[in-house]
């Protein structure tokens, strides 16, 4: 994850768009992507995996810029939600339906 962080600021900073990339902006745009993700759904067809994966990369990047510009170690964040969420929702009552599904 740091190697794709910092392959991301540095792409950023060769074109001098880091003074560009405030939380809100990076913010919006991660929504857009994660948009344009949903829309290929909304239309499925099998010839769309490339353009899945193209849209999912680029919700990655937003998320790994904003992660690197809040300074936020997603490792450890994702680790932390999965063990409030295991807390939250027990194997015994939450096992086969997706009711408040990982809020």
């Amino acid at each position: 994850m740091d190697e794709l962080k910092k392959r991301i600021v540095s792409f950023c900073q060769d074109r001098d768009w880091l003074k560009f990339n405030t939380p809100k902006e990076v913010a919006i745009g991660l929504t857009l992507e994660a948009c344009e993700v949903l829309e290929l759904f909304r239309y499925k067809d099998s010839s769309e995996r490339k353009k899945l994966e193209n849209e999912m990369a680029d919700v990655f990047f937003c998320l790994l810029l904003l992660a690197h510009i809040e300074k936020i170690d997603l490792r450890i964040a994702l680790l932390n939600k999965l063990k409030e969420n295991e807390m939250k929702y027990p194997i015994h009552l939450a096992k086969g339906t997706a009711k408040n599904m990982m809020n």
